[in-house]
This record gives structure tokens, C-alpha cells and sequence, in this order.
């Protein structure tokens, strides 16, 4: 039947799966954890709903906002848990618009941004914390940590040109859109934690997110367009690298995953379990290598939150890999790279087991590359060594290493399946040493 709510109800679980139409009504608001919605009939929403677990549509439509009389808001309230919609299964069909929220945690930074619904503008973001640029309504300076008011705080990343392009034309705030299949870098200001809200149609069904055309190798800068994690190894992809790059949050740093495998690169300090889960709200970067597309259907939808995994799957490549993390003893930063022996690999690059390095700008790099000091790698898929004396050099690559103390040391040895001897050279001092399981290799940079 229908619920006609005055007042404020609070459900762990509602589950709505009557055989005739039903209505939710009234003023009231509605606070639940999971909201189950399985009607043929369909579903009208005309009250106020905030969700903090999942929407399931499983069967009939469901409008969420009754043309406008209800509101269906999804919380945030910390960067790892928050409200979504769930895969809608077919034939149901999501209508109406919803209010979305993202939870940032300070300082103020810049911050790679997806929106989740169509239909939205950038005032509903200027609302939670200042944006600033070139519009007739920018953020005055001295308010909420602004020093510049016709600076701009909003960029798109260009994959054509290869270059930032700021957002404003100098209309309002109001009057510039934003898309769910544009990905925004936008600089926060505020000091402290904070939620913003977004309100529009969400993003549903399969969604293509427009890439660099020219055929070339380009980056771009890409959204999660649902109000919802999603798993990128459940993204569809035409000629882009299978490889998703995000940073960590604090450190500059970016971390690497390639679609298929047990591991992330230089995600250690954050969530070594992380697999490619991309939080509602989150926007990537992924690299091109020729007319490429990326197509993100219902499928692509994931429980998971931003690099939340409670345990590491078991993998066809455990024990075949070794870490190799380089530390900065001075200052405390880190970064790895990962060496893979796997059959039908080759010394070259291999699109989809090669993990390319997207060099940090200000962060300590560490890589490797084999035959061509320009492409070096963050993950490197090798063959299989075949006989007594066969042998593998690689070389190692640091960057934005200042002066201090540094060390080296090998992870994953005690998993190796490999009875492969690891000998780590030293160009600078001409030494060698043979690598075990618990070996650290210090040295200084003057």
C-alpha cells in the first residue's frame, strides 16, 4: 500500500513490493539505510527519502522526486561509506531527479571531480565551498580561504591539446552545466572537512565518456558517472591502456591499477587491497593508444567505496610478481614498482599487462624500463626466464630525489614461486648485492 508519512521515520529497511501502484507522501522525511523497490506496477515518490545504503530498483520505475514534489537525497559522511543505486536491473527504469552528496575531508586542494547526475550547475557546488575564476558571481577574495577571485578553481583536462582548460566564460555560476562524462580538477579552499551536494538526473544505463579521437597516445582525465562505485574491471574499453591512475590523497603520489591484475602500484601507504574500485564523485585519469572509447553500463557497479576491499582475492599471478619500493628516509615519502614474470609476455610493451608510470610532479618517482629509458613503468610484464643461464636486466629509474637518505627494499619474496637469484647493481658505486627476503639497501643522495 501507500505511506503517508507527516513526521520523520526512521528504517534500517524498506522494502516496497506491492502488485498496484504505490505512493509515498507527505512533508515527513524518511531516513533509511537500504531502500528495496520491486513493483511492475511502479513507484512514486512525493516525501523527502535520505538514503545512507542502497537504493535496489529491481522491477517497475520508480520516480523518485514526483515531479517534483519529493526529494530522494543519498548521503555522504565520510570518503568510504555514503548512499547509491544499485545496478538497476531490466526493464526498471529510474526517474525523477535525485539530490547526491560527497563527503570531501581537508584541508583545502585541488580534488579530481566526477558529477553522478545530468542536469546540475556549478552553483550547487559554489554553495559548499568557493569557486573562483572568470564568472559574474565568482567567490570574493578574503571569504573561506580565497586569495584571488578571478583565478580559476575549475579546470577540464583537454585530451586533444593535451592541456587544462579553465571552466567559466564569465556568466554565473548558475548558467555553467556540468556533465556526468566530463572529469573536473577544482581546487576546495576550505580548510576543513566538508559535504557538497549535487542535484540532477542520475546517471543510469550505459554511458559513453568522450576520449581523445586523434588515434595518438593521450591522456585524459575521465568521471565515474553514477551515483555509485564502480569496478574497473567491469568497464568496457576500446584502445586505451586497461590501466586507471588515481592519486592519494595528501601526498601528490599517484597510484596504478591494470584491469585483471592482484595488485596496485604505489597504493601501499593508502589501501594495499585496493583492485580498481572508483568512489562515487571520483574522477581518473586513463591513457589512449589509438581511436579509443571507454563504455560504462549498469554492470560496472560496485558496493564498494573509495579503495574499500576487506581482503585480497586469491589470482592466477600470486607469487609470480615482486615489489620493489624505494623510500625517502628524510622526508618519509615512498614509491614501488612492480616487476611481473608471466607467460606469453614480452619484453616490449604489452598493452593490458604493462602498467605505464605517470610521473608525480612533485613527489618521489620510481620506475622501471627495459629496453627505452622514455617509456618506463610502473608495472612491467616480463617472460618467464627459460633456462640455467638465462638472465633479466632491469633497469631502475628515480626522479625528484633531493638530497638525503634513501633506501631499497623487495617485497612479496617470501611468495615468490620463482627460484630466480636478484642481484641489485649499483651504477653509482659499482656494487652488487644479492637480494633475500629481508634485504634493505641504503644509500644517500648528495
Amino acid at each position: 500500500g501507500d505511506i503517508n508519512n507527516q513526521g520523520t521515520i526512521s528504517f534500517s529497511t524498506l522494502n516496497l513490493n506491492g502488485s498496484s501502484a504505490q505512493n509515498l507522501s507527505n512533508s515527513g522525511t524518511m531516513t533509511l539505510t537500504d531502500l528495496n523497490l520491486d513493483n511492475s506496477s511502479g513507484i512514486t515518490n512525493n516525501t523527502n527519502i535520505d538514503i545512507s545504503g542502497t537504493v535496489d530498483l529491481i522491477s517497475g520505475t520508480f520516480d523518485a522526486d514526483g515531479g517534483g514534489s519529493g526529494d530522494l537525497t543519498l548521503l555522504s559522511s565520510s570518503t568510504s561509506t555514503g548512499g547509491r543505486i544499485a545496478e538497476i536491473s531490466t526493464p526498471a527504469n529510474f526517474t525523477g531527479e535525485i539530490t547526491v552528496q560527497r563527503f570531501i575531508n581537508g584541508p583545502g586542494a585541488w580534488r579530481y571531480i566526477g558529477i553522478p547526475v545530468s542536469g546540475s550547475d556549478l552553483s550547487q557546488l559554489q554553495a559548499t565551498f568557493p569557486i573562483t575564476g572568470n564568472f559574474s558571481n565568482a567567490s570574493s577574495s578574503g571569504m573561506n580561504n580565497v586569495t584571488c577571485s578571478s583565478c580559476a578553481s575549475v579546470y577540464i583536462y583537454n585530451s586533444s591539446n593535451q592541456s587544462y582548460e579553465e571552466v567559466g566564460s564569465g556568466a554565473s555560476t548558475s548558467a555553467t552545466a556540468l556533465s556526468n562524462t566530463v572529469g573536473y580538477s577544482m581546487y576546495s579552499y576550505l580548510s576543513g572537512d566538508f559535504t557538497y551536494e549535487v542535484t540532477g538526473s542520475p546517471g543510469k544505463g550505459s554511458v559513453l565518456v568522450p576520449l581523445a579521437t586523434d588515434g595518438s597516445t593521450d591522456w585524459n582525465l575521465i568521471p565515474n558517472p553514477y551515483p555509485s562505485p564502480i569496478d574497473w574491471d567491469n568497464v568496457t574499453t576500446t584502445n586505451t591502456t586497461n590501466t586507471v591512475y588515481m592519486t592519494i590523497p595528501g601526498t601528490g603520489s599517484f597510484t596504478e591499477y591494470t584491469k585483471g591484475d592482484n595488485f596496485c602500484t604505489n597504493c601501499g601507504s593508502y589501501d594495499s587491497n585496493w583492485r580498481g574500485e572508483i568512489a562515487m564523485g571520483q574522477s581518473f585519469w586513463i591513457e589512449t593508444s589509438g581511436a579509443a572509447s571507454v563504455t560504462l553500463t549498469e554492470a560496472a557497479k560496485t558496493d564498494g567505496a573509495t579503495f574499500l576491499r576487506t581482503s585480497k582475492p586469491q589470482h592466477p599471478d600470486d607469487g609470480k610478481y615482486v615489489r620493489v619500493v624505494l623510500n625517502n628516509l628524510s622526508n618519509g615519502q615512498k614509491n614501488d614498482l612492480v616487476v611481473i614474470f608471466r607467460d606469453n609476455s614480452t619484453r616490449g610493451y604489452d598493452i593490458g599487462r604493462d602498467t605505464k608510470k605517470l610521473p608525480n610532479s612533485s613527489h618521489l618517482n620510481f620506475s622501471s624500463y627495459t629496453d627505452s629509458a622514455g617509456l618506463h613503468y610502473a608495472s612491467n610484464s616480463l617472460p618467464e626466464l627459460v633456462g640455467y643461464k638465462s638472465a633479466e636486466i632491469i633497469k631502475l629509474k628515480m626522479s625528484n630525489t633531493p638530497i638525503g637518505n634513501y633506501s631499497i627494499h623487495f617485497e612479496e619474496l617470501n611468495r615468490f614461486i620463482y627460484n630466480y637469484v636478484i642481484i641489485l647493481h649499483d651504477n653509482y658505486t659499482n656494487k652488487s648485492t644479492k637480494i633475500k627476503p629481508t634485504s634493505t639497501y641504503s644509500f644517500q643522495v648528495d
